[in-house]
């Protein structure tokens, strides 16, 4: 995709300068945080909870660059730009351009403003999706990342249809890990009224590859929102007819019923002659995301040796 705004392109390298300077200032005031950190062994927390601070100072950094005046916008804010806006294929540029130089990072006014035209938008949203062609290797482009990014933000159930059908085209050896990101993500903001079709797609496919994984997992997000015994019931299944587990189980960490911990805990107790150090050590993660104790098993694999 060819950018011809040129506002388009200076918002996406003002919102990229802001977020470098600020990203650089916050490493700079933290260098010392980090060190005294990695001499008193707690690198790994402190590291974590400063990940966590500076995106949420990061949010902040953006709502103010949204409200500042430049010149090159002839004066206005970026968020009064966005309202000078009205054609789609602007909107999917600017949304294309934010991606490929801020890292996929959508400023929460822009979001917030497309959210609340969506009226103007969804239409022609699922046009665009409708008539989505994937290239040779079933994966998406840019161009086309920036259309489910959008769909991602209006999150209208009439997407889920035309995101299905998109997935339909994909391949496990060849679709890559981006494009089902892209898709899952938006078919998850869609949230409770994807449920349905998620269940149908997953009853229906082969249990194994990429596609079923991201959607299993899709699944156990929008459920840990919207639990239900169906649910449940379906992800306990799923986990004991597989072969491997581990992406089941992974999917009944993520949904979160505590009525997991006596599946995985059973099929460990029962399979504990044949399951290797690394394969308990995936399991044992979700037991403790679960709340479950661990202190048998960790005694029993300690003298374990590796297969």
């Amino acid at each position: 995709m060819t950018v011809t705004n040129d506002k388009n392109r200076f918002i996406s390298n003002s919102l990229a300068d802001e977020l470098k300077a600020h990203t650089k200032k916050f490493k700079k005031n933290n260098k010392g945080v980090l060190e005294a950190a990695a001499n008193n062994n707690t690198y790994n927390e402190v590291y974590t909870q400063l990940i966590s601070d500076v995106i949420l100072e990061s949010m902040h950094v953006m709502d103010a660059w949204e409200n500042k005046n430049y010149d090159q916008l002839d004066g206005m804010t970026p968020m009064e730009y966005y309202a000078t806006l009205n054609n789609i294929n602007d909107f999917i540029e600017l949304i294309y351009i934010l991606e490929a130089e801020n890292s996929g990072i959508i400023p929460n006014g822009l979001a917030g403003y497309i959210n609340e035209n969506k009226e103007k938008f969804s239409n022609e949203l699922v046009d665009l999706l409708n008539s989505m062609e994937l290239d040779e290797d079933k994966s998406i482009n840019q161009e086309q990342r920036a259309i489910i990014h959008m769909a991602e933000i209006i999150s209208d159930p009439k997407f889920i249809e035309p995101l299905f059908d998109i997935i339909s085209k994909l391949e496990n050896d060849k679709t890559d890990s981006n494009t089902l990101t892209t898709l899952t993500n938006a078919i998850q903001q869609i949230g409770k009224p994807a449920i349905e079709k998620l269940i149908n797609k997953i009853n229906s496919m082969e249990k194994s590859g990429p596609i079923y994984s991201y959607l299993l997992i899709g699944l156990a997000r929008i459920g840990s929102k919207n639990k239900s015994d169906e649910l449940y019931q379906l992800l306990r299944r799923l986990f004991r007819d597989s072969e491997l587990k581990f992406i089941e189980a992974n999917a009944l960490g993520v949904y979160g019923d505590g009525r997991a911990l006596s599946v995985i805990r059973g099929y460990i107790e029962k399979n504990a002659h044949k399951i290797t150090k690394w394969e308990y050590s995936q399991l044992r993660e979700i037991l403790v995301q679960l709340g479950g104790m661990v202190k048998d098993f960790d005694t029993y694999f300690s003298s374990v040796k590796d297969m």
